[in-house]
């Protein structure tokens, strides 16, 4: 039986938020935490996603489509270690059931989480206008 590359990945990224280590994968974090609709699980690793930046550009989004059927989402970032590498973070909902449950509030509590987890909203640039104030002054 032939299994696409997005198939294996999503089936690693299940195989990790059930709790089993996956040889290949840096898991480097993993918690529980709550939101508007339940509790949350969130796991953080680095994974060869594909071979090349290109090629792993069109598995994430193949890969998003097969996990939010289990109602997973998933963010990938680019890492600088090597080409096709991804840092991923999953989440997974613990009451999928929950009324006020739907993907894009899962999306975007994995986004909110994001921005509060690596301090982004405290490291924000200045925009255009902030710069030219400051200039003219």
């Amino acid at each position: 039986m032939y299994r696409s590359r997005a198939q294996l990945i999503a089936d690693r990224i299940k195989e990790v938020l059930a709790g089993k280590p996956v040889a290949i994968s840096d898991i480097q974090f993993e918690t529980t935490k709550d939101a508007s609709f339940g509790p949350v699980k969130i796991v953080m690793f680095n994974w060869k996603v594909a071979d090349n930046d290109l090629t792993a550009e069109m598995t994430e989004r193949e890969v998003l489509g097969i996990l939010a059927q289990d109602n997973i989402y998933v963010a990938f970032h680019k890492t600088r270690r090597h080409e096709g590498e991804r840092l991923i973070t999953a989440t997974l909902p613990s009451q999928p059931g929950h009324p006020n449950f739907n993907m894009g509030n899962l999306q975007g509590f994995t986004r909110m989480w994001l921005i509060e987890a690596t301090g982004a909203d405290k490291n924000k640039r200045p925009s255009h206008h902030d710069i030219t104030a400051t200039i003219r002054r």
